[in-house]
C-alpha cells in the first residue's frame, strides 16, 4: 500500500505548495519600462528677441507594480483547493483498489491451501499479483520473488 501511494504521489503536484508559491509570487514586482524619444520646441524670449530651439529628448521611465492583495489570497487558491480534494479522493480510490485486490488474492490463496485448487483461481491469483505489481511500480513483484527464493547461507 505504501509503495502504491508513493507511486501515485510521485506524479502529482503538491497543491498546498503551489498555492503558497502563488501567494509568494505577489511579493515579486512587475517591472514596466517605457522609453520615448521626441523633439520639443522651446520658445524663449530674451531682450534681443525670441529664440526658437529644438531639443532632442530621450526619456526612460520605469515602474514597479506589486500585487500585494495576492500575497494574502491568490485567485489560484480555489483551483488548487479543488486539486487537493481531487488528489485526496484519488488516494482513497488507490487504497481501496490495492486493499481489495490484495485480500481477494489472499482469499484465493487460502482456498487453495484448503484444497480448492482450480485453474481459474490460479490464473486469477496471477492476474491479481500482476495488477498489484503494476500499482506498486514493480515493488510487489520484487517482494514476492524475494519471499519465494530460498534463503542462501
Amino acid at each position: 500500500l505504501r509503495e502504491a501511494l508513493a507511486l501515485h504521489d510521485a506524479g502529482s503536484t503538491d497543491p498546498t505548495r503551489a498555492a503558497r508559491r502563488a501567494r509568494r509570487s505577489a511579493l515579486l514586482p512587475e517591472l514596466r519600462l517605457r522609453a520615448r524619444r521626441g523633439r520639443e520646441r522651446d520658445a524663449s524670449e530674451t531682450q534681443t528677441g525670441t529664440n526658437l530651439s529644438t531639443d532632442d529628448d530621450a526619456v526612460l521611465e520605469g515602474t514597479l507594480v506589486f500585487q500585494l492583495p495576492r500575497a494574502v489570497y491568490s485567485g489560484d487558491e480555489a483551483a488548487w483547493s479543488r486539486e487537493a480534494r481531487a488528489q485526496a479522493a484519488a488516494r482513497v480510490q488507490v487504497v481501496r483498489l490495492v486493499v481489495g485486490l490484495y485480500f481477494e488474492r489472499r482469499r484465493l490463496q487460502l482456498e487453495q491451501a484448503l484444497g480448492d485448487v482450480s485453474v481459474s483461481s490460479v490464473v486469477r491469483i496471477a492476474e491479481l499479483e500482476a495488477l498489484l505489481d503494476g500499482l506498486t511500480g514493480g515493488r510487489f513483484g520484487e517482494l514476492l520473488r524475494a519471499s519465494r527464493e530460498p534463503e542462501s547461507p
